[in-house]
């Protein structure tokens, strides 16, 4: 999250837990303005990436691998993950069970 953050946005970390029930929720979000609604369904994928120009603190290129990694981990858990959009900032929910 914080390679891709803009240089001038803040990127943002919460934790949740609802009252009766036994899940966490993680919400990461940062300034991501070249990500679009189109490209929502293919960021969990292996190898998507949005465009080279989301690597911006390194010259070299990312892999996409990341947020697919996220996913599985999430789904080995019994946990899942999503991402919307909220104006230009992107946010990533995992939800996982504490039991």
């Amino acid at each position: 999250m914080v390679r891709y953050a803009s240089d001038s946005k803040s990127c943002q970390i919460s934790v949740a837990k609802s009252f009766g029930e036994n899940v966490a929720r993680l919400k990461f979000s940062n300034d991501a303005p070249d990500v679009n609604h189109a490209a929502l369904p293919f960021l969990f994928d292996r190898f998507y990436r949005v465009s080279d120009s989301r690597t911006r603190t390194r010259q070299d290129h990312s892999s996409g691998l990341g947020l697919s990694i996220v996913k599985q981990l999430c789904l080995s858990n019994r946990g899942n993950v999503d991402a919307t959009l909220n104006g230009q900032r992107l946010e990533i929910a995992v939800h996982l069970p504490l039991k």
